[in-house]
């Protein structure tokens, strides 16, 4: 659990790029738990064929 509540901290540390720092925070574990079960969600409606993805091309009406 230790190691868990540290590796979150130094992720948003090491997307803020070079000497940066971060403390961890209950706001941390919330958003992770969010993330998580929104791929669970995700994960599931793919499997189920509940997700469905269109192309949608952008075009210059103009040309």
């Amino acid at each position: 659990m230790l190691m868990d509540h540290a590796d979150k901290p130094s992720y948003q540390a090491k997307d803020q790029g070079r000497g940066g720092f971060a403390y961890f925070s209950e706001d941390l574990t919330i958003a992770t738990q969010e993330r998580i079960e929104l791929e669970t969600r995700l994960r599931n409606a793919i499997e189920q064929q509940e997700l469905c993805m269109y192309y949608q091309p952008q075009t210059d009406t103009a040309d």
